[in-house]
């Protein structure tokens, strides 16, 4: 065998793991981003939330509650479904939900509220290879589970369930 042929084998190897690498980077990074979007839906979520909380308090002065939970009952709690690994513990107050460095994916989501009756959170899925799903509410589950597909993108809401809120 020539040196020349040997230096074009260990090239082309380089080559090749160079390839490999790029590929799991990218889509670690891809991963992230996902995870990060996520965070940031939820974060929206809860800045509605503050502005839901504030409205509640207006109707408190106005007497149209009569109780309202105070704000360490108040939250959003949300829980991701992981490749290879299943669901997640329920977090909240901006703890992550998933996995990060781990080149795993988030297939599915689940979000509710508490300490905030007369209101429900709504949100759906864009998954991987399907588009957007139905939209759901309060912890029912977004995305798919077992079949291998990402979320990419998810949208959420506050909506009021009730013209006045009794707790």
């Amino acid at each position: 065998i020539s040196e020349d042929l040997i230096s074009e084998e260990i090239n082309n190897n380089i080559n090749n793991d160079v390839i490999e690498n790029e590929i799991i980077d990218n889509n670690i990074i891809e991963n992230e981003i996902i995870v990060n979007d996520i965070a940031n839906d939820i974060i929206d979520t809860e800045i509605h939330n503050n502005l839901i909380e504030e409205n509640i308090n207006d109707e408190i002065e106005n007497n149209d509650v009569q109780d309202v939970a105070t704000n360490d009952e108040l939250g959003v709690k949300y829980s991701a479904h992981v490749q290879d690994i299943g669901w997640m513990n329920w977090v909240q107050d901006n703890i992550q939900t998933g996995t990060t460095g781990q080149n795993k994916k988030v297939e599915a989501i689940r979000i509710k509220l508490e300490g905030l009756p007369g209101y429900s959170v709504e949100y759906r899925a864009y998954v991987n290879g399907k588009g957007w799903q139905n939209w759901v509410s309060d912890g029912i589950s977004a995305g798919t589970t077992g079949q291998n597909r990402k979320l990419e993108a998810i949208q959420i809401r506050i909506v009021k369930t009730a013209n006045k809120v009794a707790i």
